[in-house]
């Protein structure tokens, strides 16, 4: 019985905040673990809650009735009977009266509930209790959780909600909630019409379920439009690439606000940016993701285990098919020319940098192994940089200065870091911003304030570390050129359209080779001093 007035707690629950805050209703899983004691009783703990809902906006609310499930289920776990069997759902054991009367109040409860027998139980609990649960059915029960309808308005501030709002220095957003797609999309759309020479909106491409994965470029375009002539390093963003890691997803969002607002209001450091820089962001990389609240997107595809790969060729010999989501950032960055770019992500707290992955082993996976590029010093630098910006990162125990090397970490293949280094002319890092990966929504206000100024310097630093140019023949023509640095084994190249091509680099002295097809090669010799950044162009003779 014990058990059934668990679940009555739980729809009392359900009913008492929906009728105070005038709720929707979404779906909501519990994730979870097993153990069991020497005994071989049923031992069950749940995790730090790493839960999900369909809709992410209700964080807080459901946040709050998880923390009541996890208390009430700790009483006594053996007799509640309760396994939790994967990250996805839980699995509650019941006998023949319990299994019968809940079946029956099912509809009352608003619970949603699929009925199956009990198979290879020893596979699951253990020769150890076989015998005990022989003849107990199981459900999987999948309780309702609300979202807050923020149009409607409500009268309590209980169960998590902000007793006052946070806005944004412009208005335009506030720091207390989670925004779904179609709240992103009309954000998107209303930030780029309020500041329309400052901003670009447009869609790189459609996710698996059709949905836009909305991009936006920050600059002063206005500039550009009357010089006709002034390079600008491109800057990428992505965030939200596993749906269910919301945290950086969040701080895309604030952080286009915050941009173009600080550069409305002619802040000095910030028109620096907007006239040397285009920064492209992508809040949402995963749409389906989010929506579903699920890692993966909705072909059940890990999008950083799915890009191509040079050392197994690409990503079809891992997973058979790359997604519609990466597909649209391959060409996105084919076409850019990306100088530097980051990942966001959440359950750690953490810059994590290249390689994620051992390239001197057959299947690339190593443990604990460091496996530094060549521009080790730059990616270090990249990710200091972040680190020692943001609020916590930097006094991390668990990884010395807040960084660490992805392959020293764990390794991975088909991630999206290794992909720009490897393929493209950029060089990204991932930051993880979040131990928990789907935080209470309050404390977003918190997480921004850890993160913008590690953002905003983030982003200066090619203004910092890095020379760009143009190559050109002696007619003044435009090339298509490569460009290296002596011993560095990354190549990067020119955009043909302008000559144009940008690189991070560290202080010091250089060897730069630029080559071009019908050219003869050209090498210069340079010195880039600390926090600086150096055009250096180059005129190609014709081959006799």
């Amino acid at each position: 019985m014990k058990i059934l007035t668990i679940y009555l707690l739980i729809i009392y629950f359900i009913v008492f905040i929906k009728n105070v805050v005038n709720c929707e209703i979404e779906q909501l899983m519990i994730n979870g673990c097993e153990k069991f004691d020497e005994s071989g009783d049923v031992c069950i703990k749940l995790k730090k809650l790493n839960f999900y809902t369909i809709n992410s906006v209700g964080q807080p609310l459901t946040r709050d009735l998880l923390d009541y499930v996890e208390n009430q289920l700790s009483i006594n776990q053996d007799d509640n009977k309760l396994i939790l069997t994967s990250e996805n759902q839980f699995n509650v054991y019941l006998n023949e009266d319990q299994f019968k009367f809940l079946n029956e109040k099912k509809k009352e409860f608003g619970l949603e509930i699929k009925l199956n027998l009990v198979k290879n139980l020893e596979e699951i609990l253990g020769t150890t209790i076989q015998t005990e649960m022989d003849k107990l059915k199981r459900i999987t029960v999948l309780l309702e959780s609300m979202r807050y309808n923020y149009n409607k308005g409500g009268s309590s501030t209980a169960y998590g909600q902000s007793p006052f709002l946070v806005r944004s220095e412009s208005g335009i957003i506030d720091y207390n909630h989670y925004l779904n797609y179609n709240q992103l999309t009309d954000f998107m759309k209303k930030i780029s019409n309020y500041y329309p020479n400052q901003s670009k909106l447009y869609s790189i491409g459609k996710s698996s379920l059709g949905r836009e994965l909305w991009a936006i470029d920050l600059s002063n375009f206005q500039l550009k439009k009357n010089n006709n002539n002034k390079f600008k390093q491109n800057v990428k963003l992505v965030g939200n690439m596993h749906g269910d890691e919301v945290v950086g997803r969040q701080m895309l969002i604030y952080l286009i606000d915050h941009l173009l607002y600080r550069n409305s209001k002619v802040d000095k450091e910030y028109v620096e940016l907007f006239e040397n820089l285009i920064i492209s962001i992508v809040p949402s990389m995963n749409p389906d993701g989010y929506e579903l609240g699920q890692r993966e997107n909705a072909n059940h595809f890990d999008l950083n285990r799915n890009f191509p790969d040079k050392f197994v060729g690409s990503s079809s010999e891992l997973y058979k098919k790359i997604q519609p989501e990466v597909q649209s950032i391959i060409d996105w960055s084919k076409e850019r020319n990306f100088v530097m770019s980051a990942n966001l992500h959440g359950g750690s707290l953490v810059a994590n940098y290249p390689f994620d992955s051992t390239r001197d082993s057959d299947n690339g996976y190593g443990f604990g192994i460091q496996y530094p590029t060549t521009d080790d010093v730059v990616f270090r630098r990249m990710a200091l940089t972040y680190s020692l910006n943001h609020a916590k990162m930097y006094q991390s125990k668990e990884f010395l200065g807040g960084i660490v090397n992805g392959a020293k970490w764990y390794t991975l293949r088909g991630g999206m870091q290794d992909y720009n280094y490897d393929f493209t002319n950029g060089m990204e890092i991932t930051l993880e911003l979040s131990s928990e990966k789907i935080p209470k929504s309050i404390e977003l206000n918190r997480f921004w304030n850890d993160n913008r100024n590690a953002l905003v310097k983030f982003i200066s630093l090619p203004l910092s570390m890095s020379i760009f140019g143009r190559v050109t023949n002696n007619n003044n023509e435009n090339l298509f050129a490569q460009i290296q640095i002596s011993n560095i084994d990354k190549i990067v190249t020119t955009d043909p359209s302008n000559g144009y091509y940008s690189r991070l680099l560290d202080d010091g002295f250089y060897n730069v080779t630029v080559s071009s097809f019908g050219y003869k090669s050209i090498t210069k010799s340079i010195l880039l001093n600390p926090n600086s950044r150096e055009n250096i162009d180059f005129i190609l003779d014709f081959e006799n």
